[in-house]
Order: C-alpha cells, then structure tokens, then sequence
C-alpha cells in the first residue's frame, strides 16, 4: 500500500493562512503565535518543515499586507472614506452587467481602472475600481465595452480592505 506523501500541506496551508492574515490586517504578533505554535506540532515531524512553514507564513503576511496597505493609501481610496464626488476618465475592464437590487431596482456595473482624476493634485490613475450605474447613466454605462474610457462624475464610497478594488463609484453623470 502507498503511503501519502503529506509535507507540503503545512507549507500550502502556512501560505494561505499568512495571505489571509495580511489581507484582513491581522497583527504581526498574531501571525508570530500562530507561526510558533503551528511549527511547534510540525517541530515533532521534522525541523526543516518548521523553517518552512515560518517562513512562508510570514513571507505571505507581509507581501499581502503590503499590497492590501497600498492599496488603502491610494488617492482614491482616501477620497472614497470621505464620501468625495470626483471626475474622472475611466478604462472599462470588464463588460458592464445589469444587476438587480434588493428593492427591484436594476443597475449596471463593470470593473473599471482609473486613467485620470480630474482634480488637479490627485495621481489616483491606476486605481481599479468597481463602477454601478441606474438611471440615465445605466444605459450609458451598459453600452460601453471592454477597453472603452470614459469620463464619469461619480460618487466614491468604500470598498472593503478584502476586495482589490480602491473604491466603489455610483455614477452621477
């Protein structure tokens, strides 16, 4: 009978856990007891597997922690906790969708990256951002295709620290 070979699974699981920890902001201390106590029963398998699993938990925390922190001091990700109406150019990266709300009132979005904020002082371009329309603006918004830019006047809001995107749009015009 074959015996499974199991020592990557701690490795894979030490990456996953240490991906998740950044992205939801835990502390480093947390991470450094969650490393040491789960190394300590991998201690009993093998030593080389607990340098690992240190290792790659940490190596993952701090990579998805840096991403998901500059992620949240974008320009635009500012401008959305502050509830600002901005002006905009646009790249559409996905193609816009009609979606349903909970009051049966129906929107259009699409993902999008930012080329330009309008404002002067405010290098936001790179940002990606997740674009809802209703109204006038969900025919306009609908029509637009992958790789279209637009120039859109939008109300920023928040997205949460788990998401890639710096902000939410509601479009105004």
């Amino acid at each position: 009978m074959n015996k499974t070979d199991l020592r990557m699974v701690p490795i894979g699981a030490a990456a996953w856990a240490g991906a998740a920890a950044g992205i939801l902001g835990l502390h480093l201390s947390v991470v450094l007891v969650i490393s040491a106590v789960s190394g300590a029963l991998f201690l009993k398998c093998r030593k080389n597997i607990f340098i690992a699993f240190a290792l790659i938990l940490l190596t993952s925390f701090v990579l998805s922690g840096v991403r998901t922190n500059a992620k949240e001091e974008d320009p635009l990700a500012e401008a959305a906790r502050n509830g600002s109406v901005i002006h905009a150019i646009v790249k559409i990266s996905t193609d816009p969708e009609i979606a349903t709300a909970k009051r049966n009132s129906e929107s259009c979005r699409s993902l999008g990256t930012v080329e330009r904020i309008l404002e002067k002082g405010n290098p936001a371009a790179g940002s990606r951002v997740f674009l809802i329309a209703s109204g006038e603006q969900q025919t306009s918004l609908c029509s637009q295709t992958v790789g279209s830019i637009i120039k859109v006047t939008a109300k920023a809001r928040p997205a949460q620290r788990t998401q890639r995107q710096s902000a939410f749009l509601s479009v105004l015009k």
